[in-house]
């Protein structure tokens, strides 16, 4: 299993912190307060709702499983807290491990479902042991530590029913599950086996040899309801394996040797590459009922001599197909081709630096619940409903001028708290050529000092508040604003006081108002 700090290599870039949330949903909080409908303590108790909410959509967090390489077995691990729960062991050691290659450059791509391209390279840690997760709803990438919001099959990576080795030099093991999480294989390459699990019981239901002991070359295997395909990378020989009874028949072809496999998602049709005498490759495309060839594509590109198997993935749709390949004789670049499966063509050739750990696709937004908005969790805690949350969004500013949503918090924070509670002025926002300004008493020459200068070049517009209405606002509202402030500080450099910079420093020392 990883180290824990190896899974942060997968994930994706972390949340933003609170005060990085969207001006909208701050100004939200701000209004739902100001009018009443919260409390502070509510709002509170709604955001921290929103931190951790959980949607009845998202993929349910299984047992996953990784593969042990050192000790030729698959470790079950309850996926929360990283406990091992079993071990099934998939064989005998076959060879020196030190012989085995480090061949991945560690990132998986992820590419496009709909147009031939890339989407992102997502680096891993070269210490850190891929598995899967294994769930009705598909298989997921597993990196090695316990998920959180975060960090969890519904928001990480990619369903991809295959892990593929890590860049260790040790005994690989390579895993595939059927897209159902019914069935699991996993392929012993040194000892020529794949083994069949069922992840539900944790138990291995038995295992076949697909050719003989010692190769390095990896197995090709390909998974459709409860069918197995399997390609050995040394011979032209495709093994169909019936997972439920292990009962398994060969179909040889007039092709060299079988290298990765995949089935379209209908089931319909298995799409294999194969090699020709000169590390050339070719494209088969086989009916699966009959095991016919319908189509073969000659493809730009050579094996990969590094590569246990080339990195290959049909896109969902099936319209698409990727494969990465070997870019000329040295074997020192590699290039992604994009095969237009409909025209029988290679639509478009990217080059790579080095060879990807693995090919990934992103998941369908359907598996993806968004997280629900401030506004949503109010409603769902029964402290609002949606019209009364309406009419505050939609209400002109009438009511106490404190409680006016124009009020600008960058305004606000011109003048500290204490200057603000001892003068009572508070600068609150720019109407035209106005700055308005709420003073408890209007006619106090030292505040209407603070006050002009404040306003600067503007037309300074004292309000009228009571000190009950002063005393509130800077309980409730105050606070909120703030961190409205101090997040527009944070992406706006300078400030926007619509007065002198200096206003607040220049003026006379702070007296009770009258």
């Amino acid at each position: 299993m990883a180290e824990p700090d190896a899974a942060t290599a997968v994930a994706p870039s972390a949340a933003p912190p609170a005060d990085a949330a969207s001006f909208d949903e701050q100004l939200l909080a701000e209004l739902v307060v100001s009018a009443r409908l919260l409390t502070p303590e509510q709002l509170v108790e709604a955001r921290n709702r929103v931190a951790t909410y959980e949607t009845a959509g998202a993929i349910p967090v299984p047992r996953a499983f990784v593969p042990d390489p050192v000790g030729l077995s698959l470790r079950a691990l309850e996926a929360g807290d990283g406990s091992e729960i079993g071990q099934i062991p998939l064989g005998e050691p076959i060879g020196d491990p030190g012989e085995w290659p480090t061949w991945s450059s560690g990132h998986f791509l992820v590419v496009d479902p709909a147009e031939p391209g890339l989407l992102e390279a997502i680096a891993v840690a070269p210490t850190a042991a891929l598995g899967l997760f294994p769930t009705a709803r598909g298989s997921f990438l597993y990196p090695g530590a316990s998920p959180g919001r975060d960090l969890s099959p519904d928001v990480l990576v990619l369903p991809s029913p295959l892990a593929a080795p890590t860049a260790v030099k040790s005994r690989p093991l390579d895993l595939v599950a059927s897209p159902s999480g019914e069935f699991m294989v996993a392929s012993n390459r040194g000892a020529g086996t794949v083994h069949v699990i069922v992840p539900n019981t944790v138990s291995q239901l038995g295992a076949i040899a697909v050719r003989a002991a010692g190769g390095k070359r990896g197995i090709g295997v390909a998974i459709h309801d409860r069918t197995a395909y399997i390609t050995d990378g040394a011979t032209p020989r495709l093994t169909i394996l019936e997972l439920t009874t292990l009962k398994a028949r060969h179909q040889t072809f007039p092709t060299g040797p079988l290298g990765p496999i995949a089935v379209t998602p209908d089931g319909q049709h298995l799409l294999m590459t194969f090699y020709k005498n000169s590390d050339e490759l070719g494209l088969l495309t086989v009916t699966t009922h009959d095991l016919r060839v319908r189509h073969l594509l000659n493809l730009p590109g050579r094996k990969v001599a590094a590569a246990p198997l080339e990195p290959f993935r049909i896109a969902p749709g099936g319209q698409l197909a990727y494969l990465v390949v070997q870019e000329g004789e040295a074997g020192t670049r590699c290039r992604l081709l994009a095969i237009d499966l409909a025209k029988k063509k290679v639509a478009r050739e990217l080059p790579l630096d080095g060879l990807p750990l693995g090919l990934a696709l992103p998941p369908p937004m359907a598996w993806l619940p968004e997280k629900p908005d401030l506004e949503q969790v109010i409603v769902e805690m029964g402290f609002a409903t949606a019209e009364e949350i309406r009419r505050v969004k939609d209400t002109e500013p009438s009511g106490p001028p404190l409680q006016d949503f124009r009020i600008d918090p960058q305004i606000v924070g011109q003048l500290p708290e204490r200057m603000m509670r001892t003068m009572g002025i508070v600068p609150m926002f720019r109407d035209g050529d106005k700055l308005l300004v709420a003073m408890v008493n209007p006619r106090d020459p030292t505040g209407l000092q603070l006050a002009a200068q404040l306003a600067g070049g503007l037309v300074l517009d004292p309000v009228p508040v009571s000190e009950e209405e002063l005393a509130a606002f800077l309980g409730d509202r105050y606070p909120l604003l703030m961190e409205r402030y101090h997040a527009l500080r944070a992406t706006v450099p300078g400030p926007a006081a619509p007065g002198p910079p200096q206003a607040a420093a220049q003026a006379a020392p702070p007296q009770q108002p009258a």
